[in-house]
């Protein structure tokens, strides 16, 4: 919206307005000017296209493209990797459960995650930790680091389950 000014008052008014403000005055409409009504329908043109375009994206079977399901057969692989090295260390400020897994099992992981039981002293189970990795390639060997939250005297952990897919 361009400023004009009213032929009866002299102030400033908008030139789509159909009366002044200040005064009353009724006034000329500027018409919408062809080139403005192209760029208008271009505009939504535009949009209509690309909103047919991706419902027609989201209608191709994302479940093959995109699938983040494990596959039973992946399960049971990543279920046979065996973490070695388990350790806590202490990375100041913080603890952490460490240790690794070498992937033998010849198929490559999109995801995979271990999750760590924590024990006391006593052998009382105290928390949890996990990490996880993407993309672990056949043969590849993950160092991974499960952060220890809290404060309690972890003597001991146990990785109590690997999922993959």
């Amino acid at each position: 919206m361009t400023l004009t000014r009213c032929e009866e008052c002299g102030n400033a008014i908008g030139d789509r307005v159909e009366f002044c403000p200040h005064c009353g005055l009724k006034t000329a409409r500027r018409a919408i000017s062809w080139g403005q009504r192209v760029l208008f329908i271009a505009g939504v043109s535009a949009v209509v296209v690309a909103a047919i375009y991706l419902a027609a994206r989201m209608d191709s079977s994302p479940q093959q493209e995109f699938s983040t399901l494990p596959d039973p057969e992946s399960a049971e692989k990543a279920r046979l990797l065996q973490p070695v090295d388990l350790a806590i260390t202490q990375e100041e400020p913080a603890k952490y459960v460490t240790g690794s897994i070498t992937n033998t099992s010849g198929q490559k992981f999109s995801f995979l995650s271990v999750k760590i039981i924590l024990y006391d002293s006593n052998g009382e189970r105290i928390g949890g930790a996990g990490d996880s990795i993407q993309n672990f390639e056949p043969d590849q060997t993950w160092k991974f680091q499960a952060l220890i939250l809290g404060d309690a005297p972890v003597a001991s952990a146990r990785v109590s389950e690997i999922e993959g897919w």
